[in-house]
């Protein structure tokens, strides 16, 4: 199996990367550390490659692995929510479903805000591992139907 990651963008607390083969995006945060210049950057990024994707008509699943995320000032959830509920038509038919990896529950409560002020347009689970990630993108319910 050949492997076909491209980085979009890579700093020193995030990288967000696509995995053309597998049609998954990765969000990854890398380290706790809070940078707002960083995540808008990051943020201008992840908006582009969803407008593309609709442009292309392509469909993703979405990984976003929070093992290292920190705590964050609140205008950094009301940033990242303006954005997603931006992208949310997109999302409606270009985001199969999304899947955030976590290892440590502990690092959940972090995400609180977020799941408390934004609603999700498509499916997605917490999952502990990768491979739980790919079991939840295979079942028929986490895909757009075309």
């Amino acid at each position: 199996m050949s492997f076909d990651i491209t980085t979009l963008v890579k700093l020193t607390n995030v990288h967000l990367y696509l995995d053309k083969n597998k049609q998954i995006i990765y969000f990854d945060v890398l380290d706790s550390t809070y940078s707002k210049e960083n995540f808008i950057l990051v943020l201008e990024y992840f908006k582009s490659f969803w407008l593309l994707a609709q442009e292309e008509k392509k469909k993703y699943y979405l990984i976003i692995k929070i093992n290292s995320i920190g705590i964050y000032p609140l205008s950094f959830y009301t940033n990242l929510v303006n954005y997603l509920i931006e992208l949310n038509d997109i999302f409606k038919n270009c985001l199969n479903s999304c899947a955030f990896i976590c290892y440590s529950s502990s690092r959940l409560i972090m995400l609180k805000p977020l799941f408390s002020i934004y609603k999700f347009v498509r499916p997605y689970k917490i999952c502990s591992s990768y491979e739980e990630a790919l079991m939840y993108f295979n079942k028929k319910e986490n895909q757009i139907v075309s």
